[in-house]
């Protein structure tokens, strides 16, 4: 991985039916967070336009 890119963390596997799948996700999660300090989050199930949409309102804000 190249140290610039912030890992992701898959949310369905966070709430996965098997245990060691929960358990194996929710360390990167905190490898994560401890490392970069943030995390990419995605299998979300949030639409690809909600998320641009979102995106677009807060650099139109910024202006």
């Amino acid at each position: 991985m190249d140290s610039c890119q912030i890992p992701s963390v898959s949310y369905s596997e966070l709430l996965h039916d098997d245990e060691d799948t929960r358990k194996a996700a929710g360390l990167e999660l905190v490898k994560s967070l401890d490392e970069y300090g943030a995390c990419r989050l995605r299998d979300h199930g949030i639409a690809q336009d909600i998320i641009d949409n979102c995106f677009g309102k807060l650099t139109m804000g910024d202006r």
